[in-house]
């Protein structure tokens, strides 16, 4: 005779789970994996502050004992190879919003996250990128400072929190993640790195400058200047909403944007040599769609010239300073968003935030002036690496492509949703701007 689960149930006794909390992040970082991850989420959490400057530091072991003061401090006669030398901590600032008490007490939760769906962060695991490079990030924010490391160099992830010393000038504008490297290695390539963050800061919301240091060289600023937006009402014959009506085009604004960039020669003898153009190509001509009718053309096809590969110029100043600049216009669309209770509560499931009612697709266009006076501006650059700014121009010769972005929430959503109804979350909209 079978005794009832209730009955087994009340003659038992508790037992804790027990994490293994190295292996869980582990395990968690492997699903969010690509190039500059660490840097990708700590730029958004800057965003989120509301920071306008970032700062990001490659330090070597000779520049931390000579700033430490355990070695005589002195600039070395040759700069050392980009690519091959080896630095010991990355440092990465914002000057947001202080830390508050939540903010510390968040940090510390694993896959907590950002309860807010106005930002970013779903799942908890931005600052736990950090563990993917180090084994005790140390951050510091206002007055204090936390530290993490791992009990008795075992698997249990702690942390300790402190005061730092006062100062007659009162607190550090700045909140930062510095993290001391588990195995020392080269800087990632530092001109695919600029280019990364130029792709980056283009849809912050505030944040608009960004440094790059080796020690104590600086190797690129970006800065940002975004023009007043203009109202552009929605195109006639545009269907604004999707055919189940979860989303909805509100309203369609274009801002014109600047970024200038200052990159010594030193991060240009760096980079990945720009490929050779591939055949033109010839969009087919289509039926009008959501951006095609914005910008009023629809299937048309403009034949591109090829560029030249210049070669590179050697026997130059690596600390010569090369300026050059893009001017862009920023198509956003604001969308109204209305999932049924089913779908909001799976989503809040998985990603522990409600889903966000609004989110904002993005396009970057160049108009052809823009476009010609940029690569004029670039083919003077001494160099074959091609532009910082490839995949924000409209280079359609084959080195690089327009993109559409995502603003809102651009997060992946994990596997474990099977409902065959979620496809509605990058699918009907996408059909329908496309």
């Amino acid at each position: 005779m079978a005794v009832p689960r209730e009955s087994l149930w009340a003659s038992g006794h508790d037992e804790s789970v027990e994490v293994n909390q190295r292996a869980l992040i582990d395990k968690v970082l492997a699903r969010y994996s690509g190039e500059f991850t660490v840097f990708r989420e700590l730029l958004q959490n800057s965003d989120d502050a509301q920071a306008t400057a970032v700062e990001v530091h490659f330090d070597t072991q000779a520049f931390i004992d000579s700033a430490e003061g355990s070695l005589e401090s002195g600039s070395s006669k040759a700069l050392p190879d980009l690519k091959t030398t080896v630095v010991h901590r990355w440092t990465f600032r914002n000057n947001g919003i202080i830390f508050r008490d939540e903010d510390w007490s968040r940090l510390k939760k694993i896959a907590e996250g950002n309860p807010d769906e106005e930002k970013i962060g779903a799942f908890g695991v931005g600052f736990y990128s950090l563990f993917s490079v180090t084994e005790e990030p140390f951050v510091t924010s206002g007055e204090q400072w936390m530290g993490f490391y791992w009990k008795d160099k075992k698997d249990q992830l702690f942390a300790r929190r402190g005061q730092l010393p006062s100062s007659d000038n009162g607190p550090l504008p700045w909140t930062t993640f510095e993290m001391v490297l588990r195995e020392p290695a080269p800087i990632p390539v530092a001109f695919d790195f600029t280019r990364f963050l130029t792709s980056s800061i283009t849809f912050m919301t505030y944040l608009s400058e960004v440094s790059i240091f080796f020690d104590d060289k600086r190797l690129a600023r970006l800065t940002k200047t975004p023009g007043v937006p203009k109202e552009l009402g929605l195109p006639k014959g545009l269907r604004a909403s999707t055919e189940s009506g979860i989303m909805t085009v509100k309203d369609i604004k274009c801002t014109p944007l600047h970024i200038q960039a200052e990159v010594m020669q030193w991060v240009y003898s760096s980079g990945s040599e720009r490929k050779h153009p591939m055949s033109i190509f010839k969009p087919k001509a289509g039926p009008s769609s959501f951006f095609s009718s914005l910008f009023g053309f629809a299937g048309n096809s403009t034949p591109q010239r090829q560029s030249t590969v210049l070669p590179p110029i050697k026997d130059l100043d690596p600390q010569t300073l090369n300026e050059t600049s893009v001017a862009l216009s920023i198509f956003s669309a604001d969308v109204d968003v209305r999932l049924n209770k089913k779908i909001a509560a799976e989503l809040y499931r998985s990603t522990k935030k409600n889903p966000p009612n609004k989110l904002k697709y993005e396009l970057i266009y160049t108009a052809k002036d823009e476009y010609d006076a940029s690569k004029r501006e670039e083919e003077q650059q001494p160099a074959a690496m091609g532009s910082i700014f490839q995949g924000l121009r409209a280079d359609l010769e084959g080195s690089g492509a327009t993109r559409i972005f995502i603003v809102s929430e651009p997060q992946k959503l994990p596997s474990e949703i099977l409902d065959p109804d979620f496809s509605i979350r990058d699918t009907r909209l996408d059909k329908q701007l496309a």
